[in-house]
């Protein structure tokens, strides 16, 4: 899946839709949408902008423990949830996201990251 955003003011808000393409063995499946389509609020791109790795780190935590901002919240469910529709373990768009949500709510999305970040440094 790619995915391009329009560009000026309104995609700053947030109020503008992207195209997605999803390539399939059928073929490539063009579509516009917002954040809408996967279930989340469309949030203002400066809402989510990130900063220097502890602070991206530490707004990543406050997610995973349920005090973090909204709207990084449903920019991860997003993205994740894309992920899991690409990857075939989520039916749609929406679905994927819910999934992700859910994790997120149930500790599994926390459980999981820590487990990666523990590997990565028994590798070192």
């Amino acid at each position: 899946m790619v995915v391009r955003r329009a560009a000026g003011r309104a995609a700053r808000r947030g109020a503008a839709p992207g195209t997605r393409c999803v390539v399939r063995r059928g073929g490539v499946t063009r579509r516009r949408g917002t954040a809408r389509d996967f279930g989340v609020e469309e949030h203002a791109l400066d809402d989510v902008l990130g900063g220097d790795a502890e602070t991206n780190a530490e707004a990543l935590r406050g997610v995973l423990r349920g005090d973090g901002s909204a709207a990084l919240r449903d920019f991860i469910a997003v993205n994740a949830g894309a992920g899991l529709y690409v990857c075939g373990l989520a039916a749609n768009l929406q679905q994927g996201a819910e999934q992700a949500l859910a994790a997120i709510d149930d500790g599994g999305a926390a459980a999981r990251v820590g487990a990666f970040v523990e590997a990565t440094r028994r590798s070192d």
